[in-house]
């Protein structure tokens, strides 16, 4: 009946007559009986059903649950920042308010100093004489120390004395300049302050002017005739060329007949002419002179 061409091609022969199969005992599906539903009774419904089935009225849900407004929810933090701000400056306000009665019952002045020394009868009276006799600088320097520790304003300038203990100080190290100046609560001038200074002589090439006053003045003030000897020695320096808006630096300037030429060559050498003292314990550089060896 049926025509196997291939195992992909499978139909029926030509002439073929359908037929009802007769399954075997083991192949037919076998019909279970279903059981009939247990019969109930929905005509009177039961007490405590009944009361089950009443409506009941429902809690209204807590008021910490109700959703906020983001617009709240920002008002809100912010208030709870401004709170924690306020704190915060509270504290600082009570600390500054015991610092100011702190700095009350401290001394103003030097004087005041001294005279309460002497009156708890700490040191004896040559110990007050060598403090009432101390030099200018001493003085200025204790009394912005003690303006520092009170808070108070320091006064905007600096006497001549203390002018040059801070540009010798600033000269030999600079690091050490700074760690004394804080150390002693900012009682010497600022690095800022002493470039300004510096700024009023004239570091061009050449003789300074600076120097020889300051030679001239000290044959002035000695009572024995000095003798000198002049050294010259060479210093590599680096090459660099700077414009200030008026004169241009870094090139070759032997101060005759300078004129400001960018044609000329970068200095790599300065010449620096140096006077030793033969008789005294002192030596000063006069000037210097940028060259290209």
């Amino acid at each position: 009946m049926m025509d196997r061409t291939s195992l992909a091609c499978v139909r029926l022969r030509d002439g073929a007559v359908p037929s009802i199969f007769k399954f075997p005992p083991h192949l037919p599906k076998v019909i279970k009986d279903r059981k009939s539903p247990f019969q109930r009774d929905w005509t009177r419904p039961s007490a405590s059903s009944t009361s089950q089935m009443e409506c009941q009225e429902i809690p209204d849900p807590p008021a910490d649950n109700i959703t906020e407004s983001p617009t709240k929810l920002l008002y809100k933090r912010k208030v709870e920042d401004l709170d924690e701000l306020v704190q915060i400056k509270n504290k600082k306000i009570k600390v500054l308010q015991q610092k100011v009665r702190r700095y009350k019952t401290k001394i103003n002045t030097l004087k005041d100093l001294i005279s309460d020394i002497k009156s708890k009868n700490f040191i004896d009276e040559d110990a007050i004489k060598i403090l009432a006799t101390v030099s200018e600088v001493n003085k200025e320097f204790l009394n912005r120390q003690l303006a520092s520790a009170k808070a108070t304003t320091m006064p905007s300038t600096f006497s001549p004395e203390l002018r040059t203990f801070a540009l010798t100080l600033h000269f030999y190290p600079p690091r050490a300049y700074e760690y004394v100046r804080s150390t002693f609560g900012l009682s010497l001038p600022h690095q800022r302050t002493l470039s300004r200074w510096y700024q009023h002589i004239d570091g061009a090439p050449g003789f300074t002017k600076e120097t020889i006053e300051a030679l001239k003045l000290k044959i002035e003030n000695t009572s024995f005739p000095l003798f000198f000897s002049l050294i010259m020695d060479e210093m590599s320096i680096r090459q660099h060329v700077e414009f200030d808006g008026k004169e241009t630096h870094g090139l070759i300037n032997l101060r005759f007949d300078h004129n400001d030429d960018d044609s000329l060559s970068l200095a790599k050498d300065a010449f620096i002419l140096l006077l030793v003292c033969i008789n005294a314990h002192f030596k000063l550089p006069i000037g210097y002179f940028c060259a290209m060896v």
